[in-house]
């Protein structure tokens, strides 16, 4: 069960994180009217 717990702390720190970065990434865009996800995503 412990290490349930630890696993699902883990995740909710990097799901914080994910919506963080996704939210920078919404305020840049509105901010320099560049869509930075499609200018930046690398080409595969």
């Amino acid at each position: 069960m412990l290490q349930i717990r630890e696993l699902e702390r883990a995740l909710g720190r990097k799901q914080l994180e994910l919506d963080y970065c996704k939210e920078v990434i919404a305020v840049i865009t509105e901010e320099e009217g560049e869509d930075v996800v499609k200018k930046y995503k690398p080409k595969q």
